[in-house]
């Protein structure tokens, strides 16, 4: 891919991060938004995920980040 770019999402609702599917189900905006991150991530761009999370961490290559930051 010739043109990276810095996608950022921003998904108010259920709390969650990467590895939340592994345990729990979600609602369908936090899902898509999750599964999105993850396929951009997967295509080389830089993603950030702002959520509802206590666990800010690099998850498939997306960065999850509390929304308060």
């Amino acid at each position: 891919m010739s043109h990276k770019l810095d996608i950022v999402f921003y998904v108010a609702g259920m709390p969650f991060h990467g590895n939340t599917l592994k345990t729990k189900s979600l609602g369908g905006s936090e899902t898509m938004g999750l599964l999105m991150a993850r396929a951009m991530a997967k295509r080389g761009h830089k993603v950030a995920m702002f959520s509802e999370n206590d666990k800010p961490d690099k998850y498939d290559g997306v960065n999850y980040l509390p929304i308060s930051m």
